[in-house]
C-alpha cells in the first residue's frame, strides 16, 4: 500500500465515493446536450445527501470531528455566473 494512502487512512481520514444510481447513469446516458447540466444536478443531490447522512452519523454517535467535502477540479467560486446558473459553484 502507497504511503499516500496508509497516512491519511492512520489519521482517521476516508473518502466516500458518490455513487450515482443505474437511474442517474440511464438520465445521463440519455441527457443530450444537456449533459453536463444534469450530471452536475446529479453530483450536487449525491454529495448533498452523502454529506447529510455522514453529519447526522457524526451526531448521533456524540462524534465532534470534522467532516470535509472536496470536489476535486469542480469550480469553487462563490456564486454562480449567468452562463451556468445550475452549475457546480455557488452556495449549495
Amino acid at each position: 500500500m502507497s504511503r499516500s494512502v496508509r497516512r491519511p487512512k492512520r489519521w482517521g481520514i476516508r473518502p466516500h465515493a458518490l455513487e450515482p444510481t443505474c437511474e442517474d447513469l440511464s438520465r445521463i446516458a440519455k441527457a443530450g446536450t444537456d449533459v453536463v447540466t444534469l450530471s452536475l444536478d446529479i453530483v450536487t443531490r449525491l454529495a448533498s445527501e452523502t454529506l447529510a447522512r455522514l453529519l447526522a452519523a457524526n451526531a448521533a454517535a456524540n462524534d465532534p470531528r470534522m467532516i470535509v467535502a472536496y470536489g476535486g477540479i469542480m469550480q469553487t467560486t462563490s456564486s454562480r455566473g449567468p452562463a451556468a446558473p445550475n452549475g457546480a459553484s455557488g452556495p449549495r
